[in-house]
């Protein structure tokens, strides 16, 4: 059933034809805008199939050429399907995700009932490395602003997206105006943009048809219209992107969405107003921002993903689970404590990010104390398995 599930999920997710033209990548490690976290997919996406090939008996150089078979097949499948994107670098990093998936079943035995002293440095890594992932999370959606010329863009034809119809009248961050060309006064701006006080944005236009799909309403572009601030609508929402280090690290772009104005229609003039504050964002006066748990986006955002709550704590909750699930007394729970203060309280207070909700609380509890509960099921499966061994004989 697993390596069935496992196929599929495989085949669905390389498979299925795309928006877009056929790219070949070519030789490259991390290719594309978003290539470390294609690596990082990849990799991901062939964990299971190495796991089911391990619990069915396959060694591991078997593991690995089974999936270096299989990968360099979609590959080459992926040049006669749209919107794909074959390259070797896919080809690589799925065949390591296989292989670690069957290295996690090989040692099986030893991270499932550890030895004390082992277990405890397990519980302490994990520990760290959540924390350090709240941290990166933080630092990676924290805006960046680069030195460089700036355009200001009305309702922009950017090719990759839907033009919007209707059109700007006037465009103002702190009462200086943005027209449709190069910012003369792009110093001012760009200080007003890093500014630790924030910024104000305000947005006049004449609205057009709802667009299908993300269509630019107003951006702002460096001389190689890379995209610094992008403000625009997608059906009944307003949508704001801003580079990140995130972008530097060619890592997804998760956007802020909040509901467009409801009774308007085709010719009225409406007002964005975005008052930015730190990372911290209000759209016409509705708040959002990024938490901890927004950590998933920059691996995966999906735009109409519903639920997207659940998973932030999920994501936020699993971090944690190793951790308690290897703790073995008190000092491994104490350290346990202050990783999750550091990665839920601190460093929202550090960054941009917003304060932790309480869902991604309660998230981490039930996490921390769902790794506990595994680790008592382990320990008694363990004993009961040793009970059932022969005795030494008399």
């Amino acid at each position: 059933m697993l390596l069935a599930c496992s196929l599929l999920l495989i085949a669905l997710a390389t498979l299925w034809p795309m928006p877009g033209e056929l790219k070949i990548q070519g030789l490259c490690l991390i290719c594309g805008g978003h290539g470390t976290a294609d690596l990082l997919l990849n990799i991901m996406l062939f964990m299971p199939l190495g796991v089911a090939l391990g619990l069915r008996g396959s060694s591991r150089g078997r593991v690995a050429l089974l999936a270096l078979v299989l990968s360099t097949t979609i590959e080459l499948l992926q040049f006669y399907i749209p919107g794909r994107d074959p390259s070797v670098s896919d080809v690589l990093a799925n065949t390591c995700g296989a292989l670690l998936g069957a290295l996690v079943v090989g040692s099986a035995s030893i991270w499932l009932n550890p030895r004390l002293a082992l277990a405890s440095r397990l519980s302490r890594t994990t520990t760290i490395l959540a924390t350090l992932m709240c941290v990166a999370t933080g630092l990676l959606l924290t805006p960046v602003y680069p030195d460089s010329p700036y355009f200001g863009l009305w309702t922009p034809d950017l090719g990759r997206l839907v033009q919007y119809q209707g059109r700007v009248l006037s465009a103002t961050i702190n009462d200086e105006l943005i027209g449709n060309g190069p910012i003369s006064a792009a110093d001012r701006v760009r200080e007003a943009l890093r500014s630790p006080d924030g910024y104000d944005l305000t947005i006049h236009a004449v609205l057009g048809p709802r667009p299908e799909g993300l269509s630019p309403l107003f951006a702002i572009a460096d001389e190689q219209r890379r995209e610094i601030l992008l403000l625009g609508l997608d059906g009944d929402e307003l949508v704001l992107r801003v580079s990140t280090r995130a972008d530097d690290a060619r890592l997804d772009r998760p956007e802020l969405r909040v509901a467009a104005w409801r009774q308007a229609r085709i010719g009225d003039t409406a007002s964005v107003i975005i008052v930015a504050r730190g990372g911290r964002y209000a759209i016409n006066g509705v708040e959002r921002g990024f938490t901890v748990g927004s950590g998933w986006a920059l691996l995966l955002y999906v735009a109409h993903l519903p639920f997207k709550g659940v998973l932030s704590a999920a994501w936020i909750g699993a971090l944690f689970l190793p951790a308690a699930f290897w703790a073995r007394g008190r000092a491994d729970g104490a350290i346990i404590s202050v990783g999750l203060l550091t990665g839920l309280l601190l460093t929202p207070a550090l960054t941009g990010l917003q304060h932790t909700p309480p869902a991604q609380w309660l998230a981490v509890v039930l996490g921390v104390g769902a790794g506990a509960a595994l680790q008592r099921l382990c320990t008694s499966s363990a004993l009961a398995g040793n009970a059932l061994l022969p005795g030494p004989e008399v």
